[in-house]
């Protein structure tokens, strides 16, 4: 069986003396009439395709060599970029040299994995305009559907390109395969639809496309779309990597759309990473071939202008990521990638599936997220930073946030819903914060957990390629969460004072209800309604409350009887922090008793007393099913 471990390697076994020769006669055309030279130790350093067009092929390598003169000079080191042509449909066995030009070291032409195995060049910063090529090219206006302008016309571009495609047993690692030579499959024949076809054994043409049955046709996962446009690309722009790898490896006979590819890491061999590159760029293609940019922002034109009047909420926006999930014939996964490629972040909070639960959508301010950042953490990943990211476990120990099982978000009432299923605490983003996440939830960074991925401007897709998954990992940084780590000094600074005041009270002797307010009416200050600092006075409880003066100074020298429920409107109005609160409701009726889900409830509103009152009454009533607390009750 014939290997090699890339062009380069074929050349210096198979094509050395054609070098040899040819470099010997063109230092012997430019030398002096009397001088002579020999060649020695040359070496092939780089390798770059220039151009392959009816099997020709034109390459230029990067050589150095040792000139013996025999005069008896000294010898001399040389570097040259030598241009040559051969056909590959004859193994190169007709390689010739059509130019030799002298350089230095640094001058030698540049090689890559894609320069050494005739892959074509993508990078982030050309995959938008080589995708829109494509489309242009392999889906001409005329074999669009006008009923479904969008979805990309899979059959149509089959039988205008002539390309066999069938539904196939297929491991179940692979989603999709394209074969470059003739084979046998197991195949189903849908044209009869429903009735279904099999045919085992069938003779493969070279070119053919098969889908996984049990993927596809069944309807059991992925999309067929993507996977289509993922062989297309291979068929269209790698035709001739295809040829290499055959000449290179007698058993290089297909390319296989994956759920597993080997890591790209440094164990990889050349061959291994120029496959790992073509995958990628079939991988990167494909969702832009099957929403292209124009026609995304066509559809969104579209979506808006027959959506007037209604709220830009995450309902809206999960209505379009669905709506475009019909429209475009793939997946609302996909849908959601392809507009976060485009710029469109609201497609984060849509559709939120998380460790197969089901989470409503949510918005935020638009341009918030950057493509590779995201609210969305699933528990493993959230477990990971909490192991892994010193920051991030202060966060949540320290009860800054809160997980809900889908984001991480500020622990607080005016973000956070409380409430207890099957005797379990629950949290869930409240109304306000579904409509303000990127003022309450904390942004993750994906990144991927193999330094090479780096190398190169593309990622293989989650959605094609289990590997990615695994290696995905997310990062928290708090120089991109300004406002969760402002609220955490806020409120450590908050926690701090509650601490010093409660502090002082057990240091100056406090043991009553009746002291502890006239400790805290003369120690504390509040923000007045002109945004001044002030002292607590005796009006201003009274108007809060809803009571005189009077009874505000029974309450300060012990004569008036006192409810839970009415401590609970004290500290409310003196804004006091969890440890004085609770010293207060100790003092006044002994603690919070312990009646159904009622000592929970109460809890959760003593961690937040800078709310308002009505925000409480929506506590109780909306999260616990309680009555609102009344003074006079």
């Amino acid at each position: 069986m014939r290997k090699y471990k890339s062009l380069k390697d074929y050349i210096r076994l198979n094509n050395l003396e054609v070098i040899i020769q040819g470099l010997t006669n063109h230092i012997m055309a430019i030398s002096c009439a009397n001088a002579s030279y020999s060649i020695n130790d040359i070496e092939i350093h780089t390798l770059v395709w220039k151009s392959f067009d009816q099997g020709m092929l034109t390459i230029t390598i990067g050589v150095s060599a040792i000139l013996i003169s025999s005069n008896g000079g000294a010898d001399s080191l040389h570097y040259y970029n030598i241009s040559l042509c051969g056909n590959v449909i004859s193994r190169l066995s007709d390689l010739h040299i059509i130019n030799i030009v002298e350089v230095t070291e640094e001058q030698l032409q540049k090689e890559t994995v894609e320069s050494l195995f005739m892959l074509p060049i993508i990078s982030a910063d050309n995959l938008e305009d080589i995708a829109e090529e494509f489309y242009e090219k392999y889906c001409p206006d005329y074999l669009l559907n006008p009923k479904q302008k969008y979805s990309f016309p899979v059959v149509r571009i089959k039988e205008w390109v002539g390309l066999k495609l069938w539904y196939a047993d297929l491991p179940d690692n692979c989603f999709g395969r394209l074969y470059l030579k003739e084979s046998t499959a197991t195949i189903y024949d849908s044209s009869k639809y429903p009735i279904i076809d099999k045919y085992e054994n069938t003779p493969i043409p070279r070119g053919a496309i098969l889908l996984n049955y049990n993927y596809y046709y069944k309807g059991n996962k992925y999309d067929d779309v993507i996977t289509f446009c993922h062989e297309l690309v291979h068929w269209a722009m790698h035709q001739s990597y295809f040829i290499l790898r055959h000449m290179l490896e007698d058993s290089f006979e297909t390319m296989n759309c994956s759920v597993d590819l080997p890591n790209f890491d440094g164990n990889m061999t050349i061959a291994d990473k120029a496959y790992w590159i073509a995958e990628g760029q079939a991988n990167e293609l494909s969702i832009r071939l099957a929403m292209p940019k124009h026609l995304v922002e066509q559809a969104i034109a579209e979506y808006e202008n027959n959506s007037k009047g209604i709220t830009r909420d995450g309902i809206y926006y999960q209505s379009m990521v669905e709506d475009f999930e019909l429209k475009f014939n793939v997946s609302r996964e996909i849908v959601k990638k392809r507009l976060m490629q485009l710029g469109y972040d609201f497609a984060d909070g849509t559709c939120v599936k998380v460790d197969d639960c089901h989470y409503p959508a949510f918005t935020f301010t638009h341009g918030t997220l950057k493509e590779d950042e995201t609210f969305i953490i699933d528990q493993s990943k959230y477990e990971q930073l909490l192991r892994e990211n010193k920051d991030f476990e202060d966060l949540i120990k320290s009860n800054i946030c809160v997980y809900t099982g889908a984001v991480v978000c500020i622990y607080n009432a005016k973000y956070i819903r409380h409430f207890i299923n099957n005797g379990k605490n629950k949290y869930v983003l409240s109304d306000y914060a579904m409509k303000h996440a990127d003022e309450c939830c904390v942004r993750f960074n994906a990144y991927y957990n193999a330094s090479a991925f780096q190398n190169y401007n593309y990622y293989i897709q989650e959605y094609l390629c289990s590997l990615i998954d695994k290696n995905k990992r997310v990062r928290f940084d708090s120089n991109k969460n300004e406002t969760i780590v402002e609220y955490k000094h806020k409120r450590a600074l908050f926690l701090q004072n509650d601490k010093i005041l409660y502090d002082e009270m057990v240091k100056d002797g406090v043991t009553t209800f009746s002291e502890a307010l006239v400790y805290i009416m003369d120690n504390k200050k509040i923000i007045d309604e002109d945004f001044k600092e002030t002292k607590l006075k005796k009006k201003y409880l009274a108007e809060f409350l809803g009571c005189d003066d009077k009874t505000i100074q029974n309450y300060r020298n012990g004569s008036a009887n006192i409810t839970i429920e009415k401590a609970m409107l004290i500290c409310l109005a003196c804004e006091t922090g969890p440890k004085v609160s609770m010293f207060l409701i100790e003092k006044s009726v002994g603690g919070i008793p312990d009646i159904g889900i009622k000592k929970i409830a109460y809890e959760w509103l003593l961690l937040n007393t800078d709310l308002p009152l009505n925000e409480w009454d929506r506590i109780l009533e909306e999260d616990f099913h309680l009555s609102p607390i009344r003074f006079d009750a």
